[in-house]
């Protein structure tokens, strides 16, 4: 198997949150535990270590307490009574998260974003010429200003927000945070791409620094 497409399928699976009920069953630890078996092969060990301690954070989401709760037609909240079981609209709600989970799974967004980012440096600035495949790392380059700023930014405001006020996080982003959560998934789903694609250039890469050790 080409080296980059181990990453690739790992980065996906941390885009994409598939949840039937409280499981997420396209877990983030597993992806995370395969950019790091990607970057250890480039011998890339800041990403590796940064992502092996992302994915073992990010085990706080894998499950996630809900409940059934009973919608107000009128006022599209939360109710306790209805004057009849057709008049309101039954939903299942996940529960909001302690203040410790939010702050650990902010932990993980930051150090998973700082893999990504040393990992997609190492491929554009010491893997092969920079003469050769020069779209790919213009979009890498992107990508290393995106993913801070999409996949930890927003998740390090949020559970600031929560653990410094009254609030708690609802780690199920909904009305316009969804949009947000979607731009989140659609930039990693983007790095996943780009990996593929420099994968089927390069399917062994091997880093420069690596080139002139062996010399």
């Amino acid at each position: 198997m080409r080296k980059l497409v181990i990453p690739a399928i790992g980065v996906f699976l941390v885009a994409v949150d598939f949840r039937s009920g409280a499981v997420d069953l396209l877990i983030d630890p597993l992806g995370w535990a395969m950019v790091a078996v990607g970057a250890w092969m480039l011998r890339a060990r800041w990403a590796a270590a940064l992502a092996v301690v992302a994915g073992l954070l990010s085990t706080a989401g894998v499950h996630l307490a809900y409940r059934y709760v009973l919608i107000d037609p009128a006022t599209h909240e939360v109710t306790d009574y209805c004057e009849s079981a057709i008049a309101c609209t039954p939903r299942f709600r996940f529960d909001d998260l302690s203040d410790g989970r939010t702050v650990v799974l902010a932990l993980a967004a930051v150090l998973g974003a700082a893999a990504l980012v040393v990992l997609i440096h190492v491929l554009r600035t010491d893997v092969g010429s920079a003469e050769h495949q020069v779209t790919l790392r213009k979009q890498m380059k992107v990508l290393e200003v995106l993913i801070p700023l999409t996949w930890a930014l927003p998740m390090v405001v949020l559970a600031v927000k929560a653990v410094g006020s009254d609030n708690t996080y609802d780690p199920i982003w909904n009305d316009n945070l969804a949009y947000l959560g979607g731009i989140r998934g659609l930039v990693l789903v983007w790095l996943s791409v780009v990996l593929v694609l420099f994968a089927n250039e390069i399917p062994r890469p091997v880093r420069s620094t690596d080139r002139r050790n062996k010399a």
